[in-house]
């Protein structure tokens, strides 16, 4: 199957976040809307790449009784999110007009920088595609310079609970094009 825009995969988040004293802020800035849009994605912009991982905490919990087989118990779930992209300020839609509802760099970065706990989803968008959701913190932002070459950032996104799986519904989900 051909990769297009509409299979391939994209990471959104929810333009109301909270901060540290869970208080719900604007991820984008200003007021926190009030106009039932507080709860819509948005897309993460000019990503390139993007990473889910997940892994399995586990003890060992061998002990003279196993008869030297090991036992092991496990602990926890964590998962993380890595997410490449270009550093643009100008992120617009196909018909050149400018995409206010888009996250870019900038806003990844404040959200890091002012500890907000935000709400992902990750998925192709896609009408009854798998959907992956979950609440993060963004723990890493890196900008990169090189002569001759578009600005570039990466950053991390680790779990704060758990990672959810479903199907995509009625969830608004705003695009890039």
């Amino acid at each position: 199957m051909a990769i297009t825009r509409a299979n391939a995969v994209k990471l959104w988040i929810k333009r109301q976040a909270t901060d540290a004293t869970d208080t719900a802020v604007n991820i984008l800035g200003g007021a926190v809307p009030s106009d039932g849009t507080e709860s819509d994605y948005l897309i993460v912009g000019r990503a390139t790449s993007l990473s889910l991982s997940t892994d399995l905490e586990t003890v060992d919990a061998t002990t003279k009784d196993n008869d030297g087989a090991q036992r092991t118990i496990t602990t926890g779930v964590n998962w993380s999110i890595s997410v490449d992209g270009f550093k643009d300020a100008s992120i617009t839609d196909a018909d050149g007009s400018a995409n206010a509802n888009a996250i870019d760099a900038e806003d990844l970065f404040k959200a890091m920088t002012s500890r907000y706990v935000v709400d992902i989803a990750w998925s192709t968008g896609a009408a009854s595609a798998p959907l992956y959701t979950g609440k993060g913190v963004l723990t890493s932002f890196e900008e990169s310079a090189e002569v001759n070459q578009l600005v570039t950032f990466s950053m991390n996104i680790e779990s704060s609970g758990p990672l959810t799986v479903g199907t995509v519904g009625s969830e608004n989900f705003e695009d890039i094009g």
